[in-house]
């Protein structure tokens, strides 16, 4: 059972709680915390609480969830499918300029603590938009002026890599978007690491879409890569990973995809939703293929392209279909089948809204 509470303390100041009811909690990458309740294993636990203040240009965010980035689908850089954590996220608009500064305190690992820290710096126009982000992630145990020297607003990350900080994996995204009559083009572009001697290779990925209206009918197709080793690293703490989950795309490291998804309102009250999904990967689960490193190659040492051919790819492929019907303005039923590798896996889920 999943619901929503939210109390607006003022026009602008207002706390937003995301609540869960599992029967197998433990099972749960986004639960944390020892099993209690029923003989059965059934836990409560908050998915997202936080503490946010608006104004006219823009929000300041406080509290325990996921600040995803959006790109359509999935971001590269971060996905709404990761594990909730504690954050501090700001953003503020001016005129045609916009800055993103967030905090994202990660789980400990190896007895040591990790965070991620982000800058977005980007231009919106009536329809356009292209932004640059730099961002970090960390590990400590006690925290001091290096780790500190990583979250100011206005610092320059390579710059504190570089010079002052601890050592990080440092990541540069590229994200635009371009809307022309009732086309959509959109993609990004992620560089985790780039040998200038070439000795090296390449840990990128990108990402390409673009969608169309036809009357009420929405299509989009997005085609997507991600090199291997990307959002891996030599450090097991500095892995793009929180609690075995992708923190970028979820295909993970060394694979690429098709994505095509469309939806239909008949009416009002019922709309469809169709996406078919191909992918193909090294083999093994994108969590196997973030976690290995070449045999022997310390950190900071160049270790060839050491990209062999594959002996074996692995395909997936699968299509959903959802069915919207809204029974009335705040009761909402949801029908979801899903045909992966010849199964089919269905579940119907009922929404209900009061204000």
């Amino acid at each position: 059972f999943y619901g929503s509470a939210a109390i607006i303390l003022s026009e602008r100041l207002s706390i937003q709680n995301e609540f869960e009811f599992d029967n197998k909690g433990e099972n749960d990458p986004h639960f944390q915390g020892i099993e209690r309740g029923l003989e059965n294993g059934w836990v409560g636990y908050l998915q997202h609480s936080s503490l946010t203040y608006n104004y006219s240009l823009g929000h300041l965010s406080i509290g325990r969830g996921n600040p995803y980035f959006f790109n359509m689908n999935e971001s590269l850089f971060l996905n709404s499918n990761f594990p909730p954590t504690e954050y501090v996220w700001w953003q503020h608009k001016s005129q045609w300029l916009q800055f993103d500064w967030g905090i994202l305190m990660l789980n400990q690992e190896e007895s040591l603590n990790r965070f991620i820290t982000f800058h977005r710096y980007g231009i919106t126009k009536n329809n356009w938009r292209v932004g640059f982000t730099e961002a970090v992630m960390g590990s400590y145990e006690n925290w001091g002026a290096s780790e500190t020297g990583y979250i100011m607003p206005a610092a320059v990350l390579l710059e504190t890599e570089e010079n002052r900080g601890i050592n990080a994996n440092l990541m540069w995204l590229l994200d635009g978007m371009f809307k022309w009559e009732n086309w959509t083009f959109y993609g990004e572009f992620l560089i985790d690491d780039f040998a200038l001697d070439r000795e090296s290779p390449p840990q990128i990925a990108g990402s390409m879409g673009l969608g169309r209206k036809f009357n009420k009918f929405l299509l989009n197709l997005e085609y997507t890569r991600i090199n291997r080793w990307t959002g891996n690293y030599c450090d097991s703490l500095k892995r793009w990973i929180e609690r075995d989950v992708p923190i970028g795309h979820s295909i993970g490291s060394d694979a690429h995809n098709l994505l095509i998804n469309s939806y239909f309102p008949f009416n009002e009250k019922l709309a469809v939703e169709l996406s078919f999904n191909w992918i193909e990967n090294g083999g093994g689960t994108a969590i196997e293929r973030l976690i290995e490193w070449p045999d022997d190659v310390p950190c900071e040492t160049n270790f060839g392209e050491n990209n062999p051919p594959l002996s074996e790819k692995n395909t997936t492929y699968y299509a959903v279909g959802t069915l919207h019907y809204l029974f009335k303005k705040n009761i909402m039923a949801n029908l979801n089948m899903d045909f992966r590798n010849n199964e089919a896996l269905w579940n119907l889920s009922i929404s209900y809204g009061y204000k």
